[in-house]
């Protein structure tokens, strides 16, 4: 086996300063080192190295060349605890391999191990898992296992210091970018770079951008960064790509700014990467590097500038013009730089977690507390593309808990809030602001018009009066509504289907149906204490801190972006612990509405609860049963929306062909029913069941029913209805103030 000379004196093992490398000595000579064998101990002014024989159990027929005894030195830093190195000394080992650095003499390429940074596996790095991690890296490297498929692709290079920011299109927009200079606490650099407007001469821009794309590169070993433009024309010029030519191109087509003379020229060079030679584009990496001086002092070093002011920027080109050898170009010294893009909404949604970007149009009415977080956190995240309706006017107690801060005071909301979250991510995703009254607009057609062009319309109002004025509206665009208890602990989201068969009527029924029937939603809308901030004796506001509501509104934005992804309806409640920290989600059952229209009043039926109805029915052959029926009532939408049931009192009378409701516990029952939905939930008629084969209309006996009714609730614009269920239809009467209208539907046996 040849080796390559590798580095340092021989010393004896007592000699050695680094713990870590005593440490690994007395390792290699116990009796657990069964496949590694110490061959001898070295040290420069700054490292002490090991060099150890490793036994590699590698089959016969392996897809790289990797020996079943490999010799690999390990270096220690002598005076630091820093990530030992690991340089193969077989001549003719593979380097041309991922997870291999090498350097632009390629003599001594190095293994990369970890992943990880140091100071993440400092604590548990001992001599057996160093040694273990080195047979392991060169086994999985010889049966080509090694860079999981899942795994991100390898950098191109590596070693940096200081950094440099560049807009998303830098390489493809055409504009010229121009930047100036910061540093940290550490000295290090940032350079920021922006489109160039005019300039004058007080204020020359120190650094220019020429920004190039490389052709497509399979991953592989990792070379560290060039130190002069020699080093990245060949580094280049390998993978088909002529920097020299490029630059020149670019020069040709800036020449005229001559203000750009005196500036460093910043070289961007877009990567984009593959897996496999036949394989796609995974990732894109970007690199940099900066000339150390400007163009005209380089022009001048070299003897190609005699006058750099006459030449303006043309000096580029004349310093890398086709007749530049390749000594003049090591002359030009460069280090590189990290590229940090600044983000587009693609990227925000990927950092997120999201994966594709998810833009659709929604229209928010509501920016107070969680509307304002919503909208907030979605720009972060790269959702949607945003319209936002608000009438308010931000006060100064909305600071507690809302996303804008004091500056805002005294300023619409929407206005406030479309310059506080275009300003905090690019690609404005806050596109118009109206500022509103939703149920008394005076511009009603720059309502509807925000409405139309919306994929979705997201109420978050926390207004009943609000969420129902939208059922109503003529456009046909999905509805979804999101808001906080009124203390502040569960978050509630009813989102439509995407034809709208589950609108949110329905999903407003089925809420409150749910909150009278389920256990687990017990005490949800019970109002904690208010405060008052005002004269008036609505100036009211709840006492809900702005952790919960950032908590919450994640909750809920992350239940809305998936839902949304989902062309069903849903309805969910998540529950809060602000003691334990415990989150819980309630999945209601959704299911579809129907409409019942009797004159000009409307009367919409779930079928789950239709369901419910007809199980009852069943259940109670050959006798009728019934029951009370519970639901909303709109006066001002003549709207119906018959939600749950109360079944039949242990007092009611169930024969064959009679059925008489009973009273025993029942106006507890209702009392507490309108406590559990802070009343929005009454007492709207009766139902009752007809025997098979008889039909759903009224009997005689049922007429009496509906004339008690009405001397109940005529002249005092109460609606009721009676409602009676057959074998296959259902049979609906309702009044109003002395008139009255009636309807039938046939049912299917899939209800």
């Amino acid at each position: 086996m040849t080796l390559r000379p590798f580095t340092g004196d021989f010393i004896l093992p007592e000699k050695l300063r680094s713990p870590r490398a005593r440490a690994l000595h007395r390792y290699l000579n116990t009796k657990h080192s069964l496949y590694f064998q110490l061959i001898e101990c070295r040290a420069t002014k700054d490292f002490d190295i090991l060099v150890v024989q490793v036994s590699v159990e590698v089959c016969q027929h392996r897809n790289i060349d990797i020996r079943s005894k490999e010799i690999v030195a390990i270096s220690f830093k002598g005076d630091r605890d820093t990530l030992p190195g690991f340089y193969p000394l077989r001549f003719d080992f593979p380097i041309d391999l991922v997870h291999v650095m090498v350097d632009w003499s390629a003599e001594f390429p190095s293994l990369c191990l970890w992943g990880e940074p140091f100071e993440e596996l400092r604590s548990r790095l001992t001599p057996y898992l160093l040694l273990a991690r080195l047979k392991e890296w060169l086994e999985k490297t010889a049966d080509g296992t090694l860079h999981d498929d899942e795994q991100p692709l390898e950098p191109v290079l590596l070693g940096y210091n200081d950094q440099v920011i560049i807009p998303g299109d830098a390489t493809v927009s055409g504009k010229r970018y121009v930047a100036f200079r910061s540093e940290d606490a550490h000295r290090r650099t940032t350079l920021y770079f922006v489109e160039q407007r005019e300039t004058t001469n007080e204020e020359r821009p120190g650094f220019v951008l020429a920004a190039f794309t490389a052709p497509t590169i399979t991953h592989r070993a990792v070379k560290y960064a060039p130190r002069n433009l020699e080093q990245l024309h060949s580094l280049l010029h390998e993978i088909g790509f002529d920097i020299k030519t490029e630059l020149t191109k670019w020069a040709q087509q800036v020449r005229r700014y001559e203000d750009l003379v005196e500036a460093r020229l910043v070289i961007l060079i877009e990567f984009p990467k593959k897996r496999t030679e036949t394989g796609l584009v995974e990732s894109t990496e970007y690199w940099a590097f900066i000339t150390t001086q400007s163009i005209a002092a380089l022009g001048e070093a070299l003897g190609t500038l005699v006058d750099a002011g006459s030449y303006g920027i043309q000096a580029v080109g004349v310093l890398l013009g086709e007749n530049t050898i390749s000594s003049d170009l090591k002359k030009i010294e460069i280090y590189a730089l990290a590229v940090r893009r600044c983000l587009s909404s693609e990227t925000l949604s990927v950092l997120s977690g999201y994966g594709e970007e998810l833009r659709p149009s929604i229209t928010a009415i509501g920016a107070g507390a969680l509307g304002s977080k919503i909208i907030e956190l979605a720009a972060r995240c790269g959702f949607g593309q945003w319209s936002v309706i608000d009438k308010d006017i931000f006060l100064p107690h909305n600071l507690v808990r809302h996303v804008l801060g004091d500056w805002a005071v005294g300023t619409p909301k929407a206005n406030a809030l479309q310059d506080f979250v275009n300003d905090l991510v690019p690609d404005n995703p806050i596109g118009k602001v109206v500022v509103a009254d939703v149920i008394n607009p005076q511009n009603s057609q720059e309502i509807d018009d925000v409405f139309n062009n919306a994929d979705l319309i997201l109420d978050m109002s926390a207004s009943v009066s609000v969420a129902r004025q939208l059922c109503e509206h003529a456009t046909n665009k999905r509805r979804a509504s999101l808001f906080l208890s009124p203390s502040g602990k569960d978050i509630v989201l009813l989102l439509e289907d995407v034809e709208r068969t589950t609108s949110l009527w329905d999903l407003e029924g089925i809420y409150y149906r749910a909150l009278v029937s389920e256990d687990s939603l017990q005490g949800h809308l019970t109002d904690d204490p208010l405060t008052r901030y005002g004269n008036g004796c609505r100036d009211l506001t709840a006492r809900i801190s702005a952790d919960q509501v950032s908590t919450l509104a994640g909750i809920g934005l992350r239940q809305l972006i998936q839902q949304y992804k989902d062309s069903n309806s849903s309805a969910t409640v998540w529950r809060s612990n602000l003691q334990s920290g415990e989150v819980k989600a309630i999945n209601l059952l959704s299911t579809p509405g129907f409409e019942i229209k009797l004159k000009n009043w409307r009367v919409r039926w779930n079928k789950g609860l239709l369901n419910e109805l007809v199980t009852q029915r069943l259940e109670s052959l050959p006798n009728e049963t019934g029951g009370v029926l519970l639901g909303i009532v709109d006066l001002e939408h003549k709207m119906t929306v018959v939600a749950a049931s109360i079944p039949a009192p242990a007092d009611s009378v169930k024969r064959p062909h009679y059925f008489e409701r009973g009273v025993t516990g029942l106006n507890d029952t209702l009392v507490e029913t309108a406590r559990k939905s802070a009343g929005q939930l009454r007492y709207i008629g009766e139902w009752h069941s007809h025997p098979n084969c008889v039909g759903a209309r009224p009997s005689s006996d049922d007429e009496g029913v509906f004339a008690k009714l009405g001397e109940v609730f005529d002249e005092t614009n109460e609606f009721y209805l009676m409602a009676i269920l057959g074998d296959n239809e259902l049979f609906v009467r309702i009044g109003l103030d002395g008139s009255f209208g009636e309807g039938s539907i046939f049912l299917s046996n899939s209800n």
